[in-house]
């Protein structure tokens, strides 16, 4: 890692975070169905300017392959999506119901990538609209199923086996596409919201093919890992956070309640929080060594956020 790579990385970070987070309705700028044409587009809003020999070099190192088009079709023919399908729900001050990405709005869809050290996104866009559910706490969206839910949980998905320990029920994505799974033969949730069990229990779990496979444990985290022997699971998936920068905080804590846990586990985007915590790492003592997140992630280092 050096000066200018890092410095890349937090100016591509900073300038589609700012895009992302406060989206121009892009549609009304698209004249041509192209990928690069969009690419072009995206970086001149976000005031990337290509007649400049440093922006053109930014360009295609680092915001052109973050930007891909993807296929709605990759995502509607999802086992999850093709059968759960409830009806807009409130109970107390969770809600349930249905947003969408409309036509060439830019989101990210699965983890960030590291290439040379060049921190590459994954943001995409479709050119239709594509509609996805969500779970909102006072109005606000707390848990949602996108593309990148998806291509972020394909992973603990696959590892996940025997007797699956999962925190987190959210909208009970990765535990439905577990229980179809051959090899699964059980899996405790433990959720401590009883609004979103509720939900879950009324409008999702009756979809389920593999019902008898779920057990639902109302309870906090840092309460059961306490009071319960957790070498006890084959595997555990945990996904309490909304976010990166939310996930930062209980991911440390949380690692360093289970340094001896012997089975498996996966959290919910991991790379990305350990990406978080590379850039802390080389912030504060430079970029005299490049470290990789597998590195980062045995240092066991407890960096505060």
């Amino acid at each position: 890692m050096n000066e200018k790579i890092f410095n890349d990385n937090i100016r591509l970070l900073n300038l589609t975070a700012n895009f992302l987070n406060d989206p121009v309705d892009i549609k009304n700028f698209i004249k041509e169905d192209d990928e690069f044409y969009y690419k072009v587009l995206f970086a001149t809003l976000i005031g990337v300017d290509l007649k400049i020999d440093s922006d053109k070099s930014f360009f295609y190192n680092y915001l052109a392959p973050s930007i891909k088009k993807l296929d709605v079709k990759d995502y509607i023919d999802n086992p999850y999506i093709k059968r759960i399908k409830p009806n807009n729900k409130t109970i107390g001050n969770i809600k349930l119901e249905y947003e969408s990405y409309k036509p060439y709005e830019a989101f990210i869809y699965d983890s960030t990538k590291i290439i040379d050290d060049k921190q590459i996104l994954s943001i995409g866009y479709f050119s239709e609209e594509f509609k996805y559910l969500t779970i909102k706490e006072d109005n606000n969206i707390w848990m949602l199923l996108t593309p990148n839910e998806i291509n972020t949980m394909a992973k603990p998905i696959a590892n996940a086996r025997g007797k699956v320990l999962s925190f987190g029920l959210g909208l009970g994505y990765f535990q439905y596409m577990a229980s179809l799974k051959d090899d699964v033969k059980e899996i405790i949730i433990v959720e401590k919201n009883k609004d979103i069990i509720k939900i879950f229990k009324e409008l999702i779990l009756n979809e389920f093919e593999y019902q008898n496979k779920i057990t639902i444990i109302e309870d906090d985290l840092y309460h059961f890992i306490d009071n319960n022997d957790l070498n006890k699971y084959d595997d555990i998936f945990i996904d309490i956070w909304r976010d990166v920068s939310m996930g930062n905080i209980h991911y440390q804590k949380i690692r360093s309640k289970l340094n001896n846990i012997k089975c498996h586990i996966d959290y919910w985007i991991e790379d990305n929080i350990l990406i978080y915590l590379l850039n802390e790492y080389y912030f504060r003592h430079g970029f005299s060594e490049s470290i990789s997140l597998e590195t980062l992630k045995n240092k066991k280092l407890a960096l505060k956020p």
